[in-house]
């Protein structure tokens, strides 16, 4: 989560649907199954083809023969479902993608007129990845349900051939049973397998994405506590592009701020005004130059301490689920409860705080 978070401050990467928790729980489904038994279990099934065949040779052999055609099902299973799955999952991904931008913009869809344009969209979107989905399912249904009316039948010939093999008195009883219990002992990983390999191709594919994200995105390394900011900023001659991109938004930027002192940034829609807060509070780093705050550049500072120092109103604001109080303190389970006040007094919200259904206590999440 912590990965996903950094990587949304790119603009690209916040545009892109986020499936990192999806592809983490499918992982988790997949450990915490059946497969991995399967793949315990999987060993062992030469040792007891090799018991068959000390029993008789042409049982062995029915064995073999059973192994390979469960074998060759499964190819043919990973063949024909990989293009359906991976298409269902690209599909899904777009239309909740798709279907969370309306939610989010819901007044702008409910006053523009948008919904049932943007419904439209979203509804063809859906069909299409059930759509998918249904026909990756019945390909890796059908042959989930082929292996097991293979195991069923080689079992049964088993059998067969085994009671043969008793009244020609080449076998014991016990052994044509025995035979028969251990066939289906060798080839039940195998049918496992096969019934859990739509589950494995998304995790499969859930573990590549994370991966990706984890190697864009490596764990940040423990930084040096630096003493409170006195607010002395330096910016020296910053260039400044969007993550991602080549173009510079701004170039050369050098100036100073005093302690106790303010600087207004006015300028046209585009002009860079952003792009610098965001230089600023080291939400993106500079191409060039250096950004620094009482002679310390700004990367050399703990992310989540500096912060605790700054305010930062960005364009898009948000609250968090919780209560007033809570999104005062920044989330923060260490609050005091004399500095949430004194802050809303400062911002001139105090009063207004007051009116609310249960004060400073009020429940408040996204959107509200």
């Amino acid at each position: 989560m912590t990965a996903v978070l950094r990587r949304s401050v790119v603009p690209h990467e916040r545009a892109r649907p986020n499936s990192a928790a999806r592809d983490l729980e499918t992982v988790r489904q997949l450990l915490s199954g059946p497969a991995p038994f399967a793949l315990f279990d999987m060993p062992w099934s030469p040792i007891f083809i090799a018991v068959i065949f000390i029993f008789h040779p042409v049982l062995g052999w029915i064995a073999v023969a059973g192994t390979v055609e469960l074998i060759s099902l499964a190819v043919l299973n990973q063949i024909r479902s990989r293009g359906p799955g991976a298409e269902a999952q690209q599909a899904t991904n777009e239309a909740e993608n798709l279907g969370e931008q309306m939610r989010q913009n819901a007044e702008a869809v409910q006053g523009l007129g948008m919904r049932s344009a943007g419904l439209s969209r979203w509804n063809v979107l859906r069909q299409q990845a059930l759509g998918r989905q249904i026909l990756a399912n019945d390909r890796t249904g059908s042959y989930t349900s082929s292996s097991k009316a293979l195991r069923f039948y080689l079992q049964s010939l088993m059998l067969a051939t085994g009671a043969f093999l008793v009244l020609a008195q080449d076998i014991s009883p016990e052994m044509m049973i025995a035979g028969s219990i251990i066939l289906g002992r060798a080839l039940a990983p195998i049918e496992q397998a096969i019934g859990q390999w739509s589950l494995g191709q998304r995790a499969l594919s859930g573990w590549r994405a994370l991966k990706e994200l984890l190697e864009k995105t490596p764990p940040e390394i423990d930084k040096t506590a630096l003493p409170a900011p006195k607010g002395f900023v330096e910016v020296q001659g910053v260039t400044v592009a969007a993550p991602g991109e080549n173009v510079p938004v701004l170039r050369s930027i050098t100036f100073k701020v005093e302690p106790g002192t303010a600087l207004g940034v006015i300028g046209p829609s585009g002009a860079g005004k952003t792009t610098l807060a965001k230089i600023l509070t080291g939400v993106w780093r500079p191409a060039a130059g250096k950004v620094g705050i009482d002679g310390a550049a700004i990367d050399q500072w703990p992310e989540d301490e500096l912060g605790g120092f700054l305010g930062y109103p960005p364009q898009e604001i948000g609250l968090m689920s919780g209560t007033v109080s809570d999104n005062i303190a920044r989330m923060s389970e260490q609050r005091d409860d004399a500095e949430v006040i004194n802050a809303a007094k400062r911002a001139g919200a105090h009063e207004l705080l007051l009116t609310l259904p249960q004060g400073y206590d009020t429940q408040i999440g996204a959107g509200d």
